[in-house]
């Protein structure tokens, strides 16, 4: 491990790893299978053998290093609780399955088995869980969404008849003389603390936004409609800046389009999360099945350790 650690690229051809003994650090571990777990080896299957001998010193070494992952993982995750501790990576479930190896008792074997079935059904069940409080929170909010859409589509409707209305031609002059004005309003407009009117422009009113930043120079257009168009200026060009207003007014059927295509997203979105959160939470019938099956397991342990206390308790009375 210390010859073979960080930072040592032999990744090209590794085709497996074998553990034969037990480091008394997560991190070695991490390091060894680093060098064949790695971006550059030419094999694409790689394997990883793991060592033990039953009943010897194995099992305590094995039990060693996954308390020290547990506790690792707990620190590195803010886990702050015994809810959040199922919160555990898959390596250090991985070492307590090869200690159970190392034990040689079948029936504690199947408890670390079972334990490790329900830490992974229980990290399952939590993820499932925060995934329906994320699908609840989208029906409950998409419906105020989708009436606002509504209201935004009506607004720009009547918005594009109002440019048709009052859309005239303008010369050249008149938007370098319009430009000029607007750009010298703007350079006094910054972080103003309050919106101010500048004009009236093709039917809308044209404000100087409240707190603009000087390096963002950017106009209001309003209608008496309701709707708030943001057109961003550039201040090397004023016969620009009625051109950019013009551009974006004549774009308004495309924001319609938009609004509608957003309208038909969230929709489908809300039909999904619906269907999703009938659903329920499918993981919750294995929370259940295996922590039955690790009481059942628990309790033959226990019996069997009073079982054995009797039988030491009963050689000491006769030995007596």
């Amino acid at each position: 491990t210390p010859k073979l650690g960080t930072g040592v690229n032999v990744q090209k051809r590794l085709v497996a790893l074998h553990h034969l003994d037990v480091p008394w650090k997560p991190s070695d571990m991490i390091q060894r299978e680093g060098r064949i777990l790695r971006k550059g080896n030419s094999c694409e299957q790689v394997n990883v053998f793991h060592y033990v001998t039953e009943g010897t010193f194995d099992s305590f070494s094995w039990q060693l290093l996954e308390k020290k992952a547990r506790f690792l993982e707990s620190f590195l995750s803010g886990i702050v609780n015994d809810r959040d501790a199922y919160e555990i990576d898959n390596t250090v479930l991985r070492y307590s399955e090869i200690k159970a190896l190392a034990i040689g008792n079948p029936l504690i074997k199947r408890r670390v088995e079972v334990a490790n079935l329900l830490d992974r059904a229980r990290i399952a069940f939590r993820s499932r869980r925060r995934e329906l409080m994320d699908v609840r929170t989208i029906i409950e909010k998409t419906p105020s969404q989708i009436t606002r859409i509504d209201e935004l589509i009506a607004i720009t409707q009547k918005d594009k008849k109002l440019y048709a209305a009052y859309k005239e031609s303008v010369s050249n002059d008149e938007r370098l003389s319009f430009g000029e004005e607007l750009i010298e309003a703007l350079i006094d407009n910054y972080m103003r603390p309050e919106d101010r009117l500048f004009d009236n422009y093709q039917g809308f009113d044209v404000f100087l936004p409240a707190e603009m930043k000087r390096e963002c120079p950017y106009i209001l257009l309003k209608s008496v409609n309701g709707g708030s168009y943001k057109v961003e200026v550039d201040r090397e060009k004023p016969a620009g800046c009625s051109r950019r207003i013009d551009y974006m007014l004549d774009h308004l059927p495309d924001r319609i389009a938009a609004l509608r295509s957003n309208k038909r997203t969230a929709i489908k979105r809300m039909e999904e999360a619906t269907i999703n959160l009938n659903k329920g939470n499918t993981h919750q019938q294995a929370v259940d099945m295996l922590a039955t099956e690790l009481e059942d397991i628990d309790r033959q342990l226990k019996e069997l350790e009073e079982a054995e206390k009797r039988e030491k308790n009963k050689e000491k009375e006769n030995a007596d």
